[in-house]
């Protein structure tokens, strides 16, 4: 299950390429972790701990979505195979 995660960051309007520089949003979102970044390499440079826990909550949560989900499609194709089968 590779999934990709990126920090939002400006764009170079001539080139369509990533700055360095965060957007407002993701700035708000990192000075809600207690870290005061402005560029995403002040985060990966640092490793600051708040940005880098809610990370991580934030892929356990996905993960334990996706699971449930998994879990429930899995228990619906079985009840489903077992009534068609009762059917017959």
């Amino acid at each position: 299950m590779p999934e990709a995660f990126s920090f939002q960051c400006e764009m170079d309007l001539d080139t369509g390429e990533p700055k360095d520089e965060l957007t407002q949003e993701a700035r708000d979102w990192c000075k809600l972790q207690g870290c005061s970044a402005n560029r995403v390499s002040e985060i990966l440079d640092t490793h600051d701990a708040g940005v880098m826990k809610a990370i991580e909550e934030g892929i356990a949560r996905y993960i334990k979505v996706t699971l449930n989900l998994a879990e429930r499609a899995k228990c619906s194709l079985i009840f489903t195979d077992a009534n068609d089968e009762f059917v017959k």
